[in-house]
């Protein structure tokens, strides 16, 4: 039997379908990694543990600068941040800037790399084949609130160890998760645990729900470096903005990283920010809320107080999309 997968564009959105009730199975699952069945956690040289952070933003030094807080404060083993940002506006600029003030005695360093002239994808692919050596990247964008501690270094010495039998590793992915539970039980989700870590799960995703389908996304995935440059090859410069980089990948990807090993932490580490500024990425222009959050911070110095919308929300995060109450506190950065 053959799959039957077919994709349908949803307000710029893609929705992933099969007509079938349950999707086509292999004969067999692909061989476990030898390095998931080790009960001692593998030692990785420094190249192997090297991994940067990729973070896609337009117009929203706020939740940026969120994103950025809590992955200093819930994650270790980071490189390297690369900023990509677009500002359509001097207030953007002006807030983007204080970003990196406001994080500059963090342990990780950040780059800003400006995007102009509607050049998305060619300033991607120049951080990914000539700015950055990490072999491993972490795609995000920045409406996402890291909640739950990770532990980078490990992660990558997984995927090292088990070369191309691991595809990828799924941060918004978790067995707290709704959606993660319904497609254990009505789809027969593969698992394996790691038997080095209680902290992670081996997984094998035998059909994609929508909200469990994230092995082809842009806001969360931890994956090789040099893979990732080859899912494209020489379709980088037509690649306008991430939800166009997230669609070429699920047209041109699809197909493998659903018959491959995902790596899935037991919690699901990222939660969508819920600053919803109404910024939709085909419109010309911001909106209103986009330069008032963008106003309040720089001239009210008002950041989100990430600490206590961590320590509010990571009980209850149960699904991938969800609102909470967001408060805010004084930035008091430092100009350097």
């Amino acid at each position: 039997m053959s799959t039957d997968w077919s994709l349908h564009l949803r307000n710029n959105a893609v929705v992933i379908r099969s007509g079938s009730p349950v999707a086509a199975r292999p004969a067999s699952l692909p061989s476990v990694p030898d390095v998931i069945l080790q009960d001692e956690e593998p030692h990785c040289d420094k190249k192997s543990r090297a991994t940067d952070i990729v973070l896609f933003t337009r117009d929203r030094p706020v939740q940026t600068l969120a994103f950025l807080e809590s992955l200093a404060t819930m994650t270790t083993g980071v490189n390297k941040v690369w900023l990509l940002y677009r500002a359509d506006d001097d207030v953007f600029e002006e807030g983007y800037y204080k970003v990196v003030d406001c994080m500059q005695y963090k342990e990780f360093t950040i780059e800003l790399v400006r995007e102009e002239n509607n050049s998305f994808g060619y300033y991607l692919k120049d951080i990914l084949s000539r700015q950055s050596n990490a072999r491993y990247v972490v795609i995000s964008v920045d409406e996402m609130i890291w909640l739950h501690p990770f532990n980078l270094t490990q992660a990558g010495c997984i995927m090292a160890h088990a070369g191309d039998s691991i595809s990828t590793t799924q941060l918004r992915l978790g067995l707290d998760l709704a959606s993660a539970r319904m497609s254990g039980r009505k789809l027969g989700l593969q698992t394996k645990s790691v038997r080095s870590t209680s902290e992670w799960l081996l997984y094998y995703p035998y059909r994609l729900e929508y909200d469990f389908g994230y092995v082809t996304n842009v806001d969360g995935v931890m994956i090789d470096r040099e893979a990732f440059l080859a899912e494209f090859s020489s379709s980088f410069d037509s690649i306008r903005n991430p939800s166009s980089l997230e669609t070429r990948w699920v047209w041109s990807g699809l197909h493998r990283h659903v018959r491959q090993w995902h790596l899935m932490p037991l919690q699901s580490k990222l939660v969508n920010n819920p600053l919803e500024d109404g910024r939709i990425l085909h419109l010309a222009q911001p909106g209103e809320k986009s330069y008032e959050l963008a106003r309040r911070f720089l001239k009210e110095d008002l950041k989100v107080d990430v600490k206590r919308f961590v320590s509010e929300v990571s009980d209850q995060h149960t699904h991938t999309h969800e609102a909470f109450d967001v408060h805010y506190t004084k930035a008091n950065c430092m100009k350097r």
